[in-house]
């Protein structure tokens, strides 16, 4: 029932260059790998302040 839905998630996965789990993109940018939530938020406020 939902293998053609795994299957294409996969797929953009494979496409978006993950390996592995976690993996996390960030406006573009890839994350790999477990990280603090310190991390994810600087990184998050750091892409904001590129935004107009």
């Amino acid at each position: 029932k939902f293998g053609e839905l795994v299957r294409l998630d996969v797929w953009e996965g494979e496409q978006a260059g993950v390996q592995g789990t976690p993996s996390f993109r960030i406006n573009g940018k890839l994350i790999k790998g477990a990280h603090p939530f310190e991390t994810f938020q600087e990184l998050i406020e750091a892409e904001l302040e590129k935004s107009p």
